[in-house]
């Protein structure tokens, strides 16, 4: 054989793509068809499926695949739900209402209101071989309410895991079905997972649990799961969340000590003036250039809380600078430092603390607390019977 072969990769969303990519085992990369090229070619079949289950032939009926073919969004979706149910499309009888459609028909042409088929071009040599294709696009989390911000907050300082779900396209539709998730460089991947075949009883679901950043499933399919794939990410303790401690222990320790040292507030607002003010605000500058770095747009979402405690902190040197500026005559500058320490005090224990805790309770060292305690008192309760029975 010679020439390209037609491969159907997955149902993508219709809608513009953006890093649509494909590569065959070797690496090498795959022609891919449009989707003008390839609606020519979806409309024959959804003709010649909708033939063999009754649907007579008519201008109607082409119509009316076409658009459900071409148009996109929720309207095309009710439009073709509503066509499965009475046989209109729109206000034109294309069918008999009566007329049964299987469930693989039904889910088909649903598919296609809503996604356009993305379809390969490989060598024909390789028909026969078995192949694993590879395909990338960049995909966009939907927003996410406000009721989330807590969660965020805690996924930020290391309380909890950001559990992601992932779209699965076509799980069923080959021997094996391969998921790689490529993490972020502000996060780290604590685990990936696949749903259990819903046609076997008791099956095993697929982890990878190794945290290397391009982590990767693959599972065996006979019917579609109901659930999707998921990631679990963590907010690693380098890049922000280590700027975010050292700027509230910075601020801490800037204002325990002017509230400590002997004559430290008198020598800052009477001597020290306009210099003590500008020596305060350099770091305040400093902590604000942290908070203006880029990242990852999915990544923004959890590490936005650590941001915002970099910019309490740059405030809180600001506002001290601005006092000591002011003067001790006009504002109670015990009480307002006081605050600040307790402020930036109060975020570098939390940070801390929590990854304390959670280091230990998720460590290998901690989990083989109770089986070293077993051996040794196994070995513990050996020795005394031994000195038992030499007496």
């Amino acid at each position: 054989m010679r020439g390209l072969m037609m491969v159907p990769l997955a149902f993508i969303v219709k809608g513009p793509m953006r890093h649509l990519d494909a590569f065959d085992s070797d690496g090498r990369s795959l022609p891919l068809m449009g989707s003008r090229e390839t609606s020519t070619l979806i409309i024959q079949a959804v003709l010649h499926v909708l033939h063999r289950s009754g649907v007579k032939d008519s201008r109607a009926l082409r119509t009316a695949v076409e658009e459900l073919v071409a148009n996109e969004g929720t309207t095309n979706l009710e439009k073709t739900r509503n066509l499965i149910v009475s046989g209109k499309w729109g206000e034109t009888e294309i069918w008999d209402r009566g007329l049964p459609l299987e469930d693989s028909v039904q889910r088909f042409l649903q598919n296609l209101s809503t996604d356009f088929v993305l379809i390969a071009l490989i060598p024909a040599e390789l028909a026969g071989r078995r192949q694993v294709l590879k395909f990338s696009y960049h995909w966009v989390i939907p927003p996410r309410k406000w009721a989330t911000f807590i969660m965020d907050i805690g996924v930020a300082v290391g309380l909890a895991n950001l559990k992601v779900g992932l779209p699965m396209h076509m799980p069923a539709g080959t021997r094996s079905y391969h998921l790689e998730f490529q993490t972020p460089p502000e996060l780290d991947i604590r685990a990936l997972s696949l749903p259990a075949d819903p046609a076997i009883n008791n099956a095993t679901t697929s982890v990878d649990s190794s945290g290397i950043p391009v982590a990767h499933v693959h599972h065996s399919y006979t019917r579609v799961p109901a659930g999707d794939a998921h990631a679990q990410l963590r907010v690693p303790m380098r890049g922000l969340w280590t700027s975010a401690v050292l700027a509230a222990l910075l601020t801490t320790t800037v204002f325990i000590l002017a509230l400590n040292v002997d004559g430290a507030i008198s020598k800052l607002t009477d001597e020290g003036g306009n210099a003590a003010a500008l020596f305060l605000a350099a770091p305040a500058v400093f902590i604000g250039f942290l908070v203006a770095r880029t990242e990852h747009t999915f990544s923004s979402r959890v590490l936005n809380p650590l941001r915002a405690m970099l910019i309490v902190c740059a405030l809180l040197l600001f506002a001290m600078a601005g006092s000591i500026v002011i003067g001790q005559q006009r504002l109670d500058l015990p009480s307002l430092w006081c605050a600040g320490a307790w402020i930036s005090g109060v975020i570098a224990g939390a940070l801390v603390s929590i990854r304390a805790i959670t280091r230990v309770r998720y460590s290998r060292w901690f989990t083989s607390i109770p089986t070293r305690y077993g051996r040794w008192h196994l070995a513990r309760r050996a020795r005394k019977s031994s000195r038992k029975t030499v007496s």
